[in-house]
């Protein structure tokens, strides 16, 4: 693990010792297309079929988790077989709670895309945090799939995934549309051929 992941992963560790709430933020750099498709050591679509928290041993004592387990309907990259289950720093556990600004939350039942990176060693295994998971959604006028981003704004390029979540703005929000955003084959596609032209090997991208 580069010194740099396992400081922060040390720093939240020892913060999950502590009883009662605590929070802390987690910094991300927003990739591009290919960043995010590079940096993923598998990508996977599926449905999450459980949502559950843990305590573990840790060198700082006893640290939360969140245990989130999919139905894997496709993968994109990397060989996950029929499910796999994601390790996320923080959870509430008891009466002790482990707050993580900016990690995802995930709920049993959600259709997912998602881009994996260092699961079980990282602090977030998805590849920069929200960035590195989609929503599969489909509009209630249609019937069409489409991708939705990590703040829930659809999707509608590729180009739109280097830009900062949190600069959705109230009057972006209303701007975007399920009609304009990109199909979930689309998306697919899209990962596929960037997967295709990634050579032998591909840089890691920071995780938090």
């Amino acid at each position: 693990m580069p010194r740099s992941r396992l400081l922060i992963h040390v720093f939240a560790l020892s913060l999950a010792v502590l009883f009662g709430p605590t929070t802390r933020a987690m910094s991300v750099v927003p990739p591009t297309a290919d960043q995010l498709v590079a940096a993923a050591d598998t990508i996977v679509r599926g449905v999450v079929t459980e949502v559950r928290t843990e305590e573990f041993d840790s060198p700082q004592g006893r640290g939360i988790r969140t245990l989130v387990t999919l139905k894997v309907e496709r993968a994109l990259k990397g060989t996950p077989g029929d499910t796999i289950t994601l390790s996320l720093l923080g959870g509430k556990f008891g009466r002790r709670t482990l707050r993580i600004v900016g990690m995802p939350e995930f709920h049993v039942g959600a259709r997912q895309l998602v881009f994996i990176s260092g699961n079980g060693t990282s602090v977030c295994p998805l590849v920069s945090g929200g960035h590195g998971r989609y929503h599969v959604q489909q509009d209630a006028a249609t019937g069409r799939t489409y991708v939705a981003r990590d703040n829930g704004l659809p999707l509608e390029s590729a180009d739109e995934i280097s830009v900062p979540l949190d600069a959705a703005t109230a009057a972006l929000s209303r701007l975007k549309s399920p009609a304009r955003a990109l199909a979930l084959d689309e998306f697919e596609s899209k990962i596929t051929a960037l997967r295709d032209q990634l050579p032998q090997a591909t840089p890691q991208l920071h995780q938090p």
